[in-house]
């Protein structure tokens, strides 16, 4: 479910899809393309949305499966992979969905501090 009522930090946008019993969306890469395309093309996404991916200090892992991203998936904008700068890989970095400016990729890592949609899913 995404909800575009109110843009929120990270923190903000995981406290409220736990309210309503969901968490931040954590599609797999097979889904991701999917899930982002459906959104730009059905739900008019516009905007960059939460994930439920979080920099651990070396790496981006799921908060809820604990699952980790791959640093090297070509699903991370080509500019801003965890690959490819290990900045990213810093605990202020949060991931997002990106909108449609990049076809072909999905993820991107932006300071948790930043605001955006949250994109949730039930558990």
């Amino acid at each position: 479910k995404l909800f575009k009522d109110k843009r929120l930090n990270w923190s903000d946008a995981k406290s409220h899809c736990e309210s309503h019993g969901l968490i931040l969306a954590e599609p797999s890469d097979a889904v991701a393309l999917v899930m982002r395309n459906y959104l730009v093309e059905n739900q008019g996404l516009n905007n960059d949305v939460w994930l439920g991916g979080k920099a651990d200090g070396s790496k981006f892992v799921w908060q809820d499966g604990g699952k980790t991203l791959r640093n090297d998936s070509p699903l991370w904008h080509p500019n801003r992979s965890p690959g490819s700068q290990t900045e990213y890989t810093a605990t202020k970095y949060c991931l997002m969905f990106m909108d449609d400016d990049y076809p072909g990729t999905s993820y991107i890592p932006s300071h948790c501090s930043s605001t955006e949609y949250p994109l949730c899913e039930a558990k």
